[in-house]
């Protein structure tokens, strides 16, 4: 199979995970708006399959996840940490600063000090709450970098044994917090040590595919049954009390295991078309922008102006909205800032062979 289809069934899945977690968003909010119509009510059957017995949007961002682990450390070949923070910086903080301003023109100015630190994407590392709910899985994005990095830099990023020692000590951290969670009910962040897991996962499934080191289909199946028999009593102990999220260990448990499930079917039989390969191009955009130019100013026309508007139109005019903004942001923002980083790095590249023929 040639690299451009793994990486067009790649983009098709992140394309219709951004889409999945819109969804899910929508639908809570349609369940607040009306919910006397059967199909927005708990248990309901559109309701067991989106939120109530699974749950769409988590199902997608162990997508998002598993996806990050199998495309971002190969993404380090040919490169110096430098060049890879370079890319990487272009590659989110552009589009993820126009969200923040869409956040501020439909809703207005957060607090400053809340404000500046979500501009640094750091906010939950010194106290500070996301502008945009979906910020949170940004910041364990940049600590899986940050792990990258330091592996990497260490030579031990494509070594087998540091990787599954990484992957088992993840893994068990998770466990050693769920467990702590479950005893004293302190609200610990047990999803950031296990979605660091989850990349780690799609990292050793990238190297399964590849034939790189020894794992063989019996070795990713034994490394998969680990992952999902420890997932039980993980998502059992951190998630069996609500804490205001809903939560119910069951949900965890199943939307994780579907997940691995969905994107190992992806890799397998590569599916993609060309409208969900755009979709994926325009995924980061979604991501970020269908919370405030969707379901906000949805939120705004249904309260102010048009009190009566009926489940469909809201749904249409979410979609319509969400699509648009992202569509534009795309073209206008991350393109041309993809295009810019790039640039800056061949003209990097120029420099340090100048510097080194001068030398």
């Amino acid at each position: 199979m040639k690299a451009e289809n793994r990486l067009e069934w790649v983009d098709s899945l992140r394309g219709l995970a951004a889409l999945g977690v819109a969804i899910m968003h929508i639908y809570v909010r349609l369940r607040d708006y009306y919910p006397s119509i059967p199909a927005f009510q708990e248990n309901s059957l559109p309701g067991l399959f989106i939120l109530d017995f699974t749950n769409l949007g988590k199902i997608c961002v162990v997508v998002f996840f598993l996806i990050s682990g199998y495309v971002i450390p190969y993404s380090l070949f040919n490169k110096d940490l430098n060049q890879f923070a370079i890319s990487r910086f272009f590659r989110l903080y552009p589009a993820y600063w126009v969200s923040i301003m869409a956040s501020i023109m439909v809703i207005g100015f957060p607090p400053l000090i809340q404000l500046f630190t979500n501009i640094t994407m750091l906010q939950k590392f010194v106290g500070q709450q996301d502008i945009i709910g979906v910020f949170w899985t940004l910041q364990i994005e940049l600590i899986f970098y940050f792990i990258c990095a330091l592996m990497f830099y260490s030579g031990l990023l494509f070594n087998q044994t540091a990787i599954l020692r990484a992957f088992y000590s993840l893994l068990g951290f998770s466990f050693v917090l769920a467990s702590i969670r479950f005893i004293t009910d302190i609200k610990l962040p047990v999803v950031v040590p296990l979605g660091l897991d989850v990349m780690l996962l799609g990292l050793l499934y990238r190297r399964f595919e590849k034939k790189e080191g020894s794992l063989d289909a019996k070795k990713m199946l034994n490394i998969f049954a680990i992952f999902i028999i420890l997932l039980l009593p993980i998502s059992f102990m951190a998630y069996n009390k609500d804490y205001g999220f809903g939560e119910k260990w069951y949900k965890y448990f199943v939307s994780y295991s579907v997940a691995i499930l969905i994107f190992v079917s992806f890799s397998k039989y590569k599916w993609h078309t060309k409208t969900l390969v755009y979709l994926g191009a325009i995924s980061y955009s979604l991501y970020l922008l269908h919370p405030v130019i969707g379901m906000d100013l949805v939120d705004i026309i249904k309260k102010q102006y048009i009190t009566d508007l009926s489940p469909v139109n809201c749904i249409l005019l979410f979609f319509l909205f969400s699509f648009g903004a992202s569509m534009l942001s795309y073209h206008f923002v991350e393109k041309p800032s993809i295009t810019m980083g790039r640039n800056l790095l061949k003209k990097i590249k120029i420099n340090q062979g100048l510097r080194l023929r001068s030398g």
